[in-house]
């Protein structure tokens, strides 16, 4: 097969599909086959023949919240260097190989789980997976790579301070959940970074990444037969003994609620206005998805009708929900010129109220849900869009009937729940008003204290 027609192929996991998706109701929602290789590894398999195509996602159970208190940053550095190759193919070699085959290989950590993504012809599946094979069985963990991530890492969070939205992130992160993995996912310290070394990377690699902390979600062109003939060989040497019991940290929002100026000579604010939430497995989930959605979730909200068409003060405003295994966070977004900050956020807490005070009409209800019932057919169109479905509802454990039942639950959400829910999540004495900006604002900011100043040099210090 030629490099041009692999390429071809290959843009057919990121080109939209021509014909207009599917209705909801029309649509054959995929139950995974559960399959075990050889290693014990466990491979939720989605058959999808339409194009010789495989999408593949490694999800480990591990993440920032394994990491020894003392050692923040240690997850992210050891991910970090299993980019950069196995003992025999450093990052450059397995680059050139991934590029001549059309294919992809990713790998991403968050504060509890790391994933593992690769794409590929169905043709390239052996030497693709073998990549991957030697990278989890021999991963390199050389010196000189991790001085040179180190330094990087140490650059990158001090040319941090100069991004306002990064330091949004992490002012608020830290307001909501401390010193707390969750707290600190947005960036590290400088003085955690320089403390880390290859041997704790090495450690936390042996320790945390076993074949019974994860699981391999696939999606494409593949029958559970193929599963066993390629991927049992390019995985077999993968073998680790048992994982000891998880113990990880308790994660719970810090309490603290009040105003934070992040101080930054700017000429337009970034404003976030964030609540303390749920688990994403919480009960009150469907609730607070229709919720947040009516509130701030595209052009049909509330948010971007008063905010943005009314009144023309942001030129987007968001509201989204942030829901990890422990805990999470509501967060509303926007920036704002600084003359307007005051009108801005009376305006976005305003609303917030009103959802607290009135029930949503049965018109406003039934838009949000039209468009979930729109939007799920697009969510699973590429392999991609399905392989994240799959893992997200396996890592969640939500069940193989999760997508069976999900527009069900968004029509049984009544304007009572929303109501509910909107007085359970956004009071005022759990809000948090973040802006970063000159002090120039702070009057503006006031209202809502508490109020505390933060300098960007004290968040990564």
């Amino acid at each position: 097969m030629t490099a041009l027609w692999r390429a071809f192929l290959a843009l057919a996991l990121i080109l939209p599909v021509s014909s207009p998706p599917a209705m909801a109701s029309e649509l054959a929602l995929p139950h995974p086959q559960h399959l075990r290789l050889s290693n014990g590894l466990e491979v939720l398999l989605v058959e999808r023949h339409d194009l010789p195509l495989v999408t593949a996602d490694l999800v480990f159970r591990t993440g920032a919240v394994d990491e020894p208190t003392d050692q923040p940053g240690l997850a992210d550095m050891t991910v970090d260097l299993l980019r950069r190759g196995s003992t025999s193919q450093g990052a450059a070699a397995i680059a050139d190989e991934l590029d001549a085959l059309g294919a992809s290989f990713d790998v991403n950590a968050g504060p509890e789980r790391t994933d593992f993504t690769l794409t590929m012809l169905k043709a390239d599946l052996d030497p693709v997976t073998g990549l991957l094979g030697d990278v989890l069985t021999h991963p390199a963990f050389d010196a000189s790579e991790f001085a040179k991530l180190q330094e990087m890492a140490i650059a990158g969070t001090r040319g941090a301070v100069d991004d306002p939205a990064h330091m949004q992130q992490v002012a608020v992160a830290r307001a909501l959940y401390g010193d707390t993995a969750y707290g600190r996912a947005a960036a590290f310290r400088l003085s955690e970074l320089t403390a880390l070394r290859l041997a704790d990377v090495k450690a936390f690699y042996r320790d945390h990444f076993q074949v019974d902390r994860a699981f391999l979600v696939l999606v494409g062109d593949l029958t559970p037969s193929d599963v066993e003939r390629h991927l049992g060989p390019a995985l077999a040497k993968w073998q680790t003994p048992a994982s000891p019991p998880r113990i990880s940290q308790p994660i719970v929002p810090t309490g603290w609620h009040g105003a934070q100026l992040v101080g930054m000579d700017l000429t337009q604010a970034n404003v976030t206005v964030a609540f303390p939430a749920i688990a994403r497995t919480d009960s009150d989930y469907y609730a607070l998805l229709v919720t947040t959605q009516i509130l701030g979730g595209g052009y049909l909200s509330r948010l971007y009708k008063e905010v943005r068409e009314e009144r023309g003060l942001a030129y987007s405003v968001d509201a989204t929900n942030a829901l990890r295994p422990k805990t999470g966070a509501t967060l509303i977004t926007l920036q704002t010129r600084l003359e307007s900050i005051s009108e801005a956020l009376k305006v976005v807490l305003d609303q917030v109220d009103d959802l607290r005070a009135h029930p949503v009409s049965p018109g406003e209800l039934a838009a949000i849900k039209r468009y979930y019932a729109g939007r799920l057919p697009r969510d699973l169109e590429s392999n991609q869009d399905l392989a994240d479905e799959v893992s997200e509802m396996t890592f969640y454990r939500l069940g193989d009937d999760y997508l069976d039942h999900f527009l069900a639950r968004i029509q049984a959400v009544t304007s009572a729940d929303v109501q509910r829910v909107a007085r359970r999540y956004f009071a005022p004495e759990h809000r948090i008003v973040s802006v970063v900006g000159p002090e120039t604002v702070k009057p503006a900011i006031i209202p809502y204290g508490p109020l505390r100043e933060l300098t960007r040099a004290e968040l990564i210090r």
